[in-house]
């Protein structure tokens, strides 16, 4: 199944990436199927705005969870994160583009008379396709490549230890936007390769930001 997935997603970049270097690839096929004259298919190709095939939003997205640091001592976690987007029309319904994300992980454990403070900085990058249908509703998919802060447990001398990996993450999920030139979104994800044994839930809720859309 991952293997199906990484094609999947592998196809729909170098599409965007064939979209993006050959921006006039939509004028050509409509040229090529009228009887226009050779000056009006390059006025039509000279009229070609990338801009005008664009839209950008912003994503905002919130969790908590629980996880432990090991001696039985479970706190509580919350992660807040900020993840930009671009996505490049190629046609009224469908759209491609990269995502980055940002996001901020703070948490607490207690066991008297010991506190351990978790604080984490995480980043990463990716692609999405979505799918706009029924005016107001949209499918999103999306992979990408994090690199996260992992609690590991207590260190012998009593000290809070994390690690950092580079983790995959295959979202699909449905939307709603509230349409317009500035509107909002707001959309439910799940993770098909969050691992079983991460303390990471594997549904997100995001709410956003778009323009143009």
């Amino acid at each position: 199944m991952l293997k199906i997935i990484k094609s999947a997603i592998s196809l729909f970049i170098l599409s965007f990436c064939l979209v993006m270097m050959n921006p006039c690839l939509g004028q050509n096929s409509k040229s090529s199927k009228s009887s226009k004259s050779s000056k009006s298919k390059k006025k039509d190709q000279e009229e070609y705005h990338l801009i005008d095939h664009l839209w950008f939003g912003g994503g905002f997205n919130l969790q908590f969870y629980q996880a432990s640091i090991g001696n039985g001592v479970v706190g509580n976690v919350f992660e807040l994160g900020l993840s930009p987007l671009v996505g490049y029309k190629l046609n009224s319904w469908i759209s491609v583009g990269p995502r980055l994300e940002f996001s901020y992980a703070g948490g607490r454990f207690d066991a008297a008379p010991d506190v351990w403070k978790y604080n984490a900085f995480n980043f990463g990058l990716g692609a999405f396709n979505r799918l706009k249908f029924l005016k107001y509703l949209f499918s999103h998919i999306e992979y990408s490549q994090i690199s996260q802060s992992e609690i590991v447990g207590l260190s012998p001398d009593n000290k809070l230890e994390t690690r950092r990996l580079w983790n995959e993450h295959f979202y699909a999920g449905l939307g709603y936007n509230a349409g317009g030139i500035f509107s909002y979104e707001l959309y439910l994800m799940y993770d098909f390769l969050a691992p079983k044994e991460s303390v990471d839930l594997p549904i997100q809720f995001r709410i956003g930001l778009t323009y143009r859309f």
